[in-house]
């Protein structure tokens, strides 16, 4: 686990070159991207230093964030994503995540 713990530095270290770079011309859903990614590292190393529960979802949850804001970045790129269709995708994006995610933590079913 400690190489796991380690390599997990490359995630803060690219999240906080993104966010530099990008920092006058970048979208907010794009730097919601970056710091999501920057999180997933912290977490990923919280989760495998202590292999604890509550890091555990510091590890996922964000992974699970990096992917809807991936989406909302998506926004207005064909007709499936434009207009109405943008607040159907990212609606059922977030309302099928959250349940997955309470049904996930509720289950108390983790192996």
């Amino acid at each position: 686990e400690f190489w796991n713990s380690t390599s997990s530095a490359v995630y803060v270290v690219f999240a906080l070159l993104g966010l530099i770079r990008g920092a006058r011309c970048q979208d907010l859903r794009v730097k919601l991207c970056w710091v999501c990614l920057g999180i997933i590292g912290v977490g990923s190393m919280m989760f495998h230093g202590t292999m604890r529960f509550s890091s555990q979802m510091w590890d996922e949850i964000p992974m699970i964030l990096l992917v809807l804001s991936g989406i909302a970045c998506k926004d207005y790129c064909c007709w499936v994503t434009s207009g109405v269709g943008r607040w159907i995708v990212n609606g059922g994006c977030w309302v099928a995540t959250l349940a997955a995610v309470y049904l996930y933590v509720s289950s108390l079913f983790y192996e």
